[in-house]
């Protein structure tokens, strides 16, 4: 007997093969392997057996005779922070919403392995249709919500923190996790703010990064917020450049490069005009930034091998980077 695949069956397809809201397999060169765009008779045996079978089980699919003049690894792991502070630095809501993606350029078949921080530990742990939890000390990493790519095998994680996998080839992700305990932050920021009448605010923000003093964070953006009825703003800065923009009614700060363990302030005086209406919700200042070489939630590559002898020359980069864009807020 024979039928045709049709997109309905396709979803349906799909959606059988999440567990507990993951994504088992999705990509792309799978899936293309299921999608007849010529609408190709396909047996009713082989509609059933060779999907379900190749997305539920097996490794990820490479191509067949991959060459590369030079063995080369590239890793990322890439960090977005959404902070939001009160005006004397406690935390209200800390969140990381991280990821690791590889690019292998590797010949053949490689079979790797990655290996984590020493007090890394998962809170849940998705492997296959098994959730494992796993109880922390205050002094760990705590990972939730991880979601690994299907190649990962986490059967020498509790040995020696290493996740095994044959990586298909080109750039994928590795895994995506959050973080919500424990984590660093990266600036604290001290407003102060004063209204004095209905004529004009007077603003003292003084800012200072916490990293380490090697590192430097790049295109901070510091938007400080100001009354609706703004005529206009008088500003004192340490470093960088700032001005009034009335569009948004914020004075922005913008400082190219911040060394770490360093701190500098900006005092302004916002002139107001008169209004009837002269109430001022005080909407918090927000903070846009790069940090390479820093995670917030202190995860960490320890090392990455390919465990195949024929791979004596493998070049490895490992790249750290946090980020964030409007997300970092600091109550006034």
């Amino acid at each position: 007997m024979y039928i045709y695949i049709s997109v309905s069956e396709l979803l349906t397809l799909l959606l059988e093969t999440i567990d507990f809201g993951y994504p088992q397999k999705t990509e792309t060169d799978l899936l293309k392997l299921y999608i007849n765009s010529d609408k190709k008779v396909v047996k009713k045996e082989e509609s059933k057996q060779q999907p379900i079978t190749a997305l539920l089980t097996g490794p990820s699919v490479r191509q067949q005779n991959i060459l590369y003049r030079k063995n080369e690894v590239f890793i990322d792991v890439i960090e977005n922070v959404h902070f939001l502070l009160s005006n004397n630095g406690k935390f209200l809501k800390s969140d990381i919403i991280g990821e690791i993606k590889i690019n292998t350029k590797l010949s053949g078949y490689p079979f790797c392995r990655l290996g984590l921080n020493e007090k890394l530990n998962f809170q849940k742990k998705a492997i296959g249709r098994k959730t494992i939890k796993k109880k922390t000390k205050n002094h760990s990493i705590v990972i939730d919500d991880v979601k690994f790519h299907n190649s990962i095998s986490l059967d020498k994680y509790n040995i020696d923190r290493s996740i095994s996998f044959s990586p298909p080839d080109g750039l994928f992700e590795c895994a995506s996790y959050r973080v919500t305990n424990n984590v660093k932050i990266p600036f604290k920021v001290i407003p102060i703010v004063k209204q004095r009448g209905d004529t004009s605010v007077d603003y003292k923000i003084t800012i200072r990064c916490l990293i380490k003093k090697r590192l430097f964070a790049k295109n901070v953006v510091i938007k400080v917020p100001t009354p609706k009825n703004t005529a206009g703003c008088l500003i004192t800065k340490q470093n960088g450049v700032a001005k009034y923009d009335p569009a948004t009614n914020c004075i922005i700060w913008k400082i190219n490069k911040f060394q770490g363990e360093s701190e500098i302030s900006l005092t302004a005086e916002a002139n107001l005009l008169r209004s009837k209406n002269s109430h001022w919700a005080r909407p918090p200042i927000t903070l846009d930034f790069l940090l390479p070489g820093y995670t917030s939630s202190g995860l960490k590559v320890k090392y990455f091998k390919v465990i195949e002898k024929s791979y004596t020359d493998v070049s490895k980069y490992i790249r750290y980077l946090s980020l964030s864009k409007g997300s970092f807020q600091i109550r006034i």
